[in-house]
């Protein structure tokens, strides 16, 4: 068994290649091939249109006893691949990737596979999962690069950078109390976060290539005063093909309120008690002295009318001796009014 390889480009819709332990190397710029199916010892195929792994002239998918590699604009499994080599076994690589061949399109038992596309939004996994942590900025030029090499385990590569954004919590602090700013101040969001492309590869805010920040404010210092001050987010560090951006928050020191006054006692309200009328009357001396009510001598009740007092005992005059009375005034004082007795 040897390795076949080209003089011409091949320009076909459906191509097999059956060589048991024989190698192909079809790597001619202008190939153009729709739908390859394979088996043989290793295969090597670059490809100037759209490839499909499927179905040709019976043969299913690609099984190779040594290193499969495939390269083509876009590429889509619809067959598995399997390769019992060592070390890299299987290698992909297409601006988009598409699988339609289940979780199990890629077996690597004896090594490992690896799939270089452009970004995780052009492709279609199809529940085929990595396991592991992807590779970010890192675009296929012909091999495996030193990344590539470095990084165990199946892996997927894109072309696109990650993402990182830090964002600071907001956070309120009782006065004079110290803060101390950390990781557990900031929240990690990811442009490409696994979750969100059936976990095909690892990537997460809690799982990803560490990365070195700094949380700062002012308003953390001891003895700093009641106020609002700005949390600041410095990155000073990141994994190659990662791209991390800063957004700051605010801490707030609340000031202890004044204690609240004491209550005063409501005194209750006694009702005022009613003021008795008070008749002043001004003596007369002489004249009052004069005047009198014959009380022993009431009057009749005879000619009293019902709901009207009775009349009252008739005012008169006494007289008295005006020599031994000095205040007695002369019996001209009331013309006309004088009652002789």
């Amino acid at each position: 068994a040897g390795t076949a390889t080209q003089q011409a480009p091949i320009q076909a819709a459906n191509v097999a290649l059956q060589g048991g332990a024989g190698a192909y190397r079809l790597t001619n710029a202008g190939n153009r091939i729709g739908t390859l199916a394979a088996n043989a010892g290793s295969v090597d195929i670059a490809d100037s249109a759209p490839l499909t792994i499927g179905r040709v002239a019976g043969l299913s998918g690609v099984s190779a006893s040594g290193a499969v590699t495939l390269t083509a604009p876009a590429l889509t499994l619809a067959a598995p691949i399997a390769s019992r080599a060592s070390g890299t076994a299987i290698t992909l690589a297409a601006t988009t990737f598409v699988n339609r061949a289940g979780a199990n399109a890629l077996s690597a038992p004896n090594g490992r596979w690896l799939v270089y596309s452009d970004a995780p939004e052009a492709d279609a996994f199809g529940g085929l999962q990595s396991g592991n942590l992807a590779l970010w900025g890192d675009a296929y030029t012909g091999g495996a690069d030193a990344r590539a090499a470095s990084a165990s385990g199946n892996r997927f590569a894109f072309n696109a950078r990650q993402q990182v954004t830090l964002t600071a919590i907001n956070i309120d602090v009782p006065f004079e109390t110290p803060r101390t700013l950390g990781p557990n101040d900031v929240t990690i969001a990811l442009r490409y976060n696994g979750a969100n492309y059936g976990n095909a590869f690892a990537d997460s805010p809690a799982n990803h290539e560490p990365f070195v920040f700094t949380v700062t404010s002012t308003g953390a210092t001891p003895g700093a005063a009641i106020g609002t001050y700005a949390i600041t987010v410095t990155a000073t560090g990141g994994p190659t093909g990662y791209t991390i951006t800063t957004q700051g928050g605010t801490l707030r020191i609340a000031g202890t309120p004044p204690p609240a006054p004491p209550s005063v006692p409501v005194q209750p309200v006694m009702p005022q008690e009613p003021e008795t009328p008070v008749t002043t009357v001004a003596a007369l001396p002489g004249i009052l002295d004069s005047v009198r009510t014959d009380a022993a001598n009431p009057a009749p009740l005879y000619n009293a009318t019902p709901g009207r007092q009775p009349e009252s005992a008739p005012l008169v005059q006494q007289r008295t001796d005006s020599t031994s009375d000095g205040s007695r005034l002369p019996d001209d004082a009331w013309p006309g009014h004088v009652c002789r007795m």
